[in-house]
């Protein structure tokens, strides 16, 4: 390891070394600084410090050297110890002391250190390359002093390793961690873990194929009802040259447990350009991801398509109030389909890169960006966060001090308030035939929301298993809507309060075919009696028989049948005639009072199926009578 004390004591101009023994001293340091670059190269960086300290052992003169060490340091996020390399390097002349101000300053800002930092400012800083440090300044002192209730809490070591784990994405019900690992320090590839019931992840598992292929795999997105993976490969070519290229967008599919061959998505999304960092929406109808693609506004943007008319259509950039000249990487929309977090460094912060987030509008318009702050950003790298259904707790990938991979995986569970994602819950369920019970895939659900009375989301049953999985806000009244070609439309009204945070609720949508007629039974509601060669009725018999259907109207599959009858006296035709306009009238108050004439069947029945002997007065009496029947299902 490097000799601090020696370096600290002893090297200052190298007034220890003999004059005789300097130059050859010099060339076995520059044998050690030529390691030292080859060592770098090969990204063997334990090696790289050690071969470059032996140099700097031998000549304590060399600017370069010190210059390697302490940026080597730095990035290995071994803050202090750059600081001592840089200063003492200051120490070696007044034109050194000059040119380490810069990293020193810098070194001190990514270990907090303003004090130091501004004290350099003062002295150095008066050339624009200062301009970054004076920014980050102000930023520090603005924003270093947030209050926080909780550290970053390092998974165990069953996820993370001594290679890279990166982009963590929690399923919805907290049972299983997906995660990429860099192996090798080259090859990208998809894991999982399993939640352990005593309080732990599971040793991470590798995806198995056809997920996982020789190419890079990486930074995917699973949709809420587990059954489409996205997902970024990387490595490909394309066999006209330009239809695909380097990293890619890929889709896959399962049913149950057996995921298909992911499909690359067209030339509408995949370009020769850099395309990666999928995250589809909660409704499985928005894929934001992050490109380097012609138009942007600088490096990776945001780029967002919309599923509409069966295919993905052309993104669009997300548009300068999230992009920047920067860069924007590793987009998360939370299932709240309002609030969006992502990575930059095109904005202050506390480190290169910062996880920020916005709020979306109307319009498809976004809030300005707000910083996360400490503790979950970082004088280093935070590449990528994902946040719980509860909005409470997050998990990121971040390389800062003791990042055993240079990317581990952090969890943090005192989310600030004012950066939560709204309250939501899931609703889950299927949709199914009524009558066969079989499964209805792409069955669509408008949900409505009763407050707006606007339709704000729109979901689809799962081909194979007709299932479907909705995030919805809380507190709020829905209309859902379930309609499928060849089936009558179903209506559910919901109601979200507490009671649905946990566990989500759950549908059955069944559908009854369009041409599904119902069983029915007849019922004899009421009976009533008319005047000899009178066609009116009482206005009391009027109103009972409106009190009776009244609960009725408006129902489906529910029809009103009106048979009138007479005695035997008088000929067969004047009493059909009479029985007729006796039926009729009463027709007409039906439809006074808001039923349809499709639901309607009168019949004037003359002196036909009597109940009653018509020789004698009381039992011609009964005879001369109205029924009304309701028809309705069982």
């Amino acid at each position: 390891m490097f000799l601090r004390n020696f370096i600290t004591g002893m090297l200052f101009l190298g007034i220890f070394f003999p004059a005789e023994g300097f130059a050859q001293n010099r060339g076995r340091a520059n044998s050690f600084f030529n390691k030292a670059l080859l060592s770098a190269k090969q990204k063997n960086w334990e090696t790289a410090i050690i071969q470059i300290e032996k140099s700097i052992q031998l000549d304590p003169t060399d600017q370069g050297a010190y210059s390697l060490l302490g940026q080597w340091l730095y990035q290995k996020r071994d803050y202090g110890a750059a600081a001592k390399v840089f200063k003492t390097a200051s120490g070696l002349s007044h034109k050194a002391a000059t040119a380490f101000a810069l990293p020193l300053a810098k070194v001190y800002l990514a270990d907090y250190n303003i004090v130091d930092a501004q004290i350099l400012t003062n002295n150095y800083g008066q050339s624009e390359a200062w301009d970054p440090i004076k920014k980050r300044l102000t930023f520090l002192r603005e924003n270093l002093n947030q209050s926080a209730e909780d550290t970053l809490i390092k998974l165990s070591e069953r996820i993370n390793t001594p290679e890279a784990e990166m982009y963590p994405l929690l399923r919805p019900d907290g049972k299983k961690l997906y995660y990429t690992r860099r192996v090798k320090g080259i090859d990208e590839e998809l894991y999982y873990s399993n939640w352990d019931t005593c309080g732990d992840w599971f040793t991470g598992l590798y995806f198995p194929p056809p997920i996982s292929s020789p190419a890079q795999e990486g930074a995917m997105s699973i949709s809420a009802d587990g059954h489409y993976l996205f997902l970024m490969r990387c490595e490909n070519k394309s066999e006209n040259g330009w239809a695909q290229g380097g990293c890619d967008l890929y889709m896959s599919y399962t049913q149950d447990t057996v995921w298909s061959t992911p499909l690359p998505f067209g030339a509408t999304i995949n370009t020769p350009s850099f395309e990666g960092m999928p995250w589809l929406s909660p409704d499985n109808r928005v894929l934001i991801f992050s490109s380097d693609r012609p138009g942007g506004f600088g490096g990776n943007d945001l780029w967002i398509s919309v599923f509409e008319f069966g295919l993905w259509q052309a993104p669009k950039n997300l548009g300068m109030e999230i992009n920047t000249p920067g860069n924007e990487y590793s987009p998360f929309l939370h299932p709240d389909n309002n609030t969006l977090y992502f990575s930059s460094d095109g904005r202050e912060g506390f480190g290169d890169l910062d996880i920020f987030y916005s709020r979306k509008l109307k319009d498809a318009q976004w809030t300005t960006p707000k910083n996360l702050g400490y503790p979950i950003n970082s004088s280093g790298n935070e590449l990528s966060m994902s946040v719980s259904v509860d909005g409470k707790s997050c998990w990121i990938s971040s390389d800062r001090d003791g990042a055993k991979g240079q990317y581990d995986i952090f969890t943090y569970n005192h989310l600030d308030e004012t950066a939560q994602p709204d309250a939501i819950t899931y609703v889950a369920g299927v949709v199914k035939d009524s009558l066969t019970g079989e499964f209805l895939s792409q069955a669509t659900l408008f949900v409505k929301n009763l407050r707006t009375m606007e339709v704000e989301y729109i979901f689809k049953s799962n081909r194979g298993n007709g299932s479907f999985m909705m995030s919805l806000p809380m507190f709020d009244r829905y209309e859902i809507s379930t309609k499928r070609h060849g089936y009558l439309e179903r209506l559910d009204t919901l109601h979200l309060d507490t009671q649905y945070l946990s566990p989500p609720l759950f549908l059955s949508n069944a559908l009854l075919p369009n041409n599904y007629v119902p069983p029915t039974t007849t019922e004899l509601l009421m009976t009533g009696y008319f005047m000899k060669n009178k066609i009116e009725l009482t206005q009391s018999f009027i109103d009972s028989v409106k009190g009776k259907i009244q609960p009725y109207i408006g129902q489906p599959h529910v029809r009103f049948i009106i048979n009138c009858y007479t005695d035997n006296t008088g000929t067969p035709i004047f009493n059909e005639e009479i029985s007729t306009l006796r039926s009729l009238a009463l027709r007409d108050e039906f439809l006074s009072w808001g039923i349809q004439n499709s639901d309607l069947t009168n019949t004037g029945w003359g002196e036909a199926k009597p109940l009653w002997d018509n020789d004698t007065e009381a039992g011609r009496n009964l005879n001369r009578r109205v029924e009304i029947l309701i028809e309705k299902p069982e």
